[in-house]
């Protein structure tokens, strides 16, 4: 594993002992690259309208049909349940649509409704699977984490939905449990909860999983991680899992502290990409990608690089991105650059055919520049 560090003109580069997660990713293609349209980021989740396709090499596309304007608009009657600033305003059947977590935030119990409010408000979703076998992981994250009153102001942004853990597809029972639907593939049919985003200004990013904690017995959910989880900048699953590891870290590193930088964030993702497919890691055309990156920073005058891999083995995508950020940890020079603040950032990474996660983080430093940030 290598770091390449450019500053004012002078490339850097430091040699260090690398470390070699696995989660679900598309088999190569012929010519050994990935298939991102079966990326885990790029699955849609399940909602009327949209068709689910086989592939050749085993997967699943999923087409995004969007829902007509009057679908969007449906009357408070067919819903039943409207919920302004988490507070309901009009239930007919409180026990078929609406659940109070202890804290106070209010989750419906149907996953159709919720995915048509959240839409409909430009929300992004919650989709709580409770667990129907662990009892304690269940007592443990409503009775402790979501009666956590930030937790309860946290949840404003969003639309939130807290169905079994079996429910069953919403295109009928021939399609299994919603659990088991490809776009929450990364679940592991676990219990947990996934996150998808319908704000609906991003194509990219709408309708898409964009994050998933699935439970683990003895291993709950505390309100730090989940205020952690719910502060997340919008982007990819993949990329909010990396930012997710690095600020969950025990050390705290301040990298992801800052300002997430969509182009950035995006030259994460192309490295990252290109790392995997060609299953090597290593900052390949860093000189050329510096000058390049610098000069649509503008006014930063300096940019680092970091990339590591993953074993290949790891039982979650949480648990790559992890062993990533924990392979940068045995570097005193990778962990100079992960744990100092920049000005802004992007983090992303890409499973190769091989199974391992190829990590990048860049770091842009200087006054400030015009590229959107969030």
């Amino acid at each position: 594993m290598r770091m390449g560090t450019h500053l004012l003109g002078t490339s850097l580069i430091l040699l260090a002992v690398g470390v070699v997660g696995t989660a679900y990713c598309a088999p190569p293609d012929r010519r050994g690259t990935v298939d991102s349209s079966l990326d885990p980021a790029r699955r849609s989740v399940p909602r009327r309208g949209v068709e689910h396709t086989a592939t050749p090499e085993g997967g699943v596309l999923t087409r995004i049909v969007r829902f007509p304007r009057r679908v969007l608009g449906l009357e408070r009657e067919r819903i039943r349940t409207t919920i302004r600033g988490r507070m309901p305003v009009r239930v007919e059947e409180p026990h078929d649509w609406v659940w109070r977590a202890p804290g106070g935030s209010y989750w419906y119990t149907a996953y159709e409704p919720a995915y048509l409010a959240a839409a409909r408000e430009r929300k992004m979703l919650v989709v709580y699977f409770a667990p129907e076998q662990d009892e304690w992981s269940r007592q443990e994250f409503e009775r402790v984490t979501l009666a956590d009153p930030n937790i309860t102001e946290w949840l404003k942004r969003y639309v939130a939905v807290r169905i079994p853990q079996s429910s069953p597809h919403i295109h009928g029972p021939e399609f299994g449990a919603l659990l088991s639907d490809p776009a929450f593939v990364e679940m592991k049919r676990r219990p947990g909860f996934a996150i998808v985003d319908l704000v609906g200004d991003r194509p990219d990013l709408f309708g898409y999983v964009t994050f998933v904690r699935p439970f683990r017995p003895n291993e709950p959910c505390a309100p730090f991680e989940l205020a952690t989880i719910l502060n997340l900048p919008r982007a990819t699953l993949t990329q909010r899992s990396m930012i997710y590891a690095v600020r969950m870290h025990p050390e705290q590193p301040q990298s992801a502290r800052a300002n997430a930088s969509p182009y950035l964030l995006d030259q994460a993702a192309r490295q990252s990409q290109y790392q995997a497919s060609i299953q090597l890691q290593g900052h390949h055309n860093w000189d050329t990608r510096f000058h390049q990156i610098s000069g649509s920073l503008g006014s930063v005058y300096s940019a680092q690089e970091v990339v590591a891999e993953s074993w290949g083995w790891e039982e979650t995508i949480l648990d790559a991105a992890k062993e990533c950020v924990h392979s940068w940890r045995q570097s005193p020079g990778h962990w100079s650059a992960v744990r100092a603040p920049h000005t802004f950032y992007g983090y992303d990474m890409k499973r190769g055919g091989n199974g391992k996660y190829y990590g990048t983080g860049i770091f842009g430093n200087g006054p400030a520049w015009n590229s959107p940030v969030e």
